[in-house]
């Protein structure tokens, strides 16, 4: 039985509001049942001895009015000035309002780190567990409910995705992971633009929105880009409206009931720095 812990609420929680919660991801890559409890991958079992970054510095930002929705990943390097909520999401594999709410996680934080060039993205969220879990004395476990949610599915036009065009190369080495983000481009609009991204991305996007989870059923593996436009409400993000914006890439929206993962933190100390 899931632990009476309190959890965000995309909706009503005051640190959040809708145009942050309509933001990119800070994950790229999610399991194939988005939101919904998943079989064990490579990146959940437990390896032979901890992942950890070679060098990592972790602060206190200064500006905490300032910070990065995506993480900086390049060949051998990790950087991120973010919210400790969106490091917990991103080591975790785990959306925001999957997360217990403990006094701290809105602080926002600095990383550098170097780890080995050849580090894949599930390594280095590994990694990143292991330096909270050293930093702030990190205590988690996970548990799992049933919650009513939704399944995306190819509607019976087929889907009206076009695939990705790769960004042209700055020099700065910086993967291009990918991501969905939500715009607000007129006053009774809404704006859901993917770069690079996969449709499970666009899952964990309306995860985040709708704060419940959303299964990822259509079987599209590609990267795309794309540019959805709808009227929106003025003041939440709701089912109806997501499903109309979805609608335009040929997908559609379906009432669904499944077991959902849960991060529940235990204990989170105050950081131990570099």
């Amino acid at each position: 039985m899931l632990p009476k812990s309190k959890f965000w609420n995309p909706v009503t929680s005051s640190a959040l509001p809708l145009v942050a919660l309509i933001s990119a991801s800070a994950s790229s890559l999610a399991p194939c049942l988005s939101g919904l409890a998943p079989p064990l991958t490579a990146m959940q079992v437990e390896p032979t001895g901890p992942l950890q970054f070679d060098v990592a510095s972790l602060k206190l930002a200064a500006d905490q009015n300032q910070l990065e929705a995506r993480p900086r990943r390049s060949v051998g390097r990790f950087r991120w000035n973010t919210m400790l909520l969106n490091m917990l999401s991103y080591a975790y594999h785990m959306d925001w309002w999957r997360i217990s709410d403990t006094p701290g996680l809105t602080d926002i934080y600095a990383l550098e780190a170097t780890m080995p060039p050849n580090s894949t993205q599930d390594q280095v969220r590994l990694m990143l567990q292991d330096l909270l879990v050293e930093r702030f004395h990190l205590e988690v476990h996970r548990a799992t409910r049933n919650i009513d949610g939704y399944s995306l599915t190819v509607a019976k036009g087929g889907p009206k995705l076009q695939q990705a065009k790769p960004l042209p190369e700055t020099g700065s080495g910086e993967f291009d992971d990918g991501y969905v983000v939500g715009t607000i481009p007129e006053v009774d609009a809404l704006l859901v633009k993917g770069h690079n991204a996969s449709v499970l991305q666009l899952a964990e996007f309306l995860e985040r929105s709708l704060g419940t989870s959303v299964l990822d059923r259509t079987n599209l593996t590609g990267k795309y880009d794309f540019e959805l436009i709808c009227s929106r409400d003025p003041e939440y993000a709701s089912p109806n409206l997501l499903a109309s914006c979805i609608k335009r890439a040929g997908l559609a929206m379906q009432k669904y009931k499944g077991p959902v993962e849960f991060l529940v933190i235990d204990h989170l100390g105050k950081l131990v720095e570099n």
